[in-house]
């Protein structure tokens, strides 16, 4: 569940230097505090298999980086956020300064967890879109699919047995059988 752990009216991205190191998820999005409970133990192992599917066949590109957090991703003052898995696009073989803006992610991907659902469905999709990342993965483990999400969409593309992503440049995308993925993770 979402909660506010301290009250402030707008939050800024610098006031999360100042929140306690407990386990928990703390971003600031458009100015509002969003606080998620650690992740459980599912919501690691499929993170872990997609990020080995992710690293394998970017790995050997000057194109892209595949991260996973926590780490910074932001937008501004008012927006600093831990996606769970992100791709960051490359300049010339380098990795963009850090923290990582929104507008350097070629692919954001959440892996919902109990206490993430809404936040990831509604709050994190809107802001990742709306800053112009162009795909936007919502991995549910319970329900066994993958919701693609692109900038403009009204709904999501439900996914329930492959999903593909090509990274910029190359002839041939990344092909997840989603059966397999949490056969594998879980």
């Amino acid at each position: 569940m979402a909660m506010p752990a301290i009250q402030h009216e707008e939050w800024t991205a610098d006031m999360l230097d100042d929140v306690p190191d407990d386990g928990r998820r703390w971003e600031v999005i458009d100015g509002q505090l969003l606080v998620t409970p650690a992740p459980i133990d599912e919501h690691q192992l499929v993170l872990g298999e997609l990020y080995a599917l992710f690293h394998a066949y970017i790995q050997r590109t000057k194109i892209a980086k595949v991260l996973f957090s926590p780490s910074d991703v932001r937008r501004g003052t008012k927006t600093r956020m831990q996606p769970d898995l992100f791709v960051i696009a490359l300049a010339d073989g380098r990795r963009p300064a850090y923290p990582y803006t929104l507008s350097d992610l070629l692919l954001t991907i959440e892996i919902v967890s109990p206490g993430s659902r809404r936040a990831d469905h509604h709050v994190r999709r809107r802001a990742y879109l709306d800053a112009g990342v162009p795909v936007y993965w919502i991995v549910d483990s319970d329900a066994r699919h993958i919701e693609r999400w692109t900038t403009g969409d009204e709904r999501p593309e439900l996914i329930t047995d492959q999903i593909e992503w090509r990274a910029p440049g190359f002839d041939h995308p990344l092909a997840v059988s989603i059966p397999e993925l949490f056969l594998n993770a879980l």
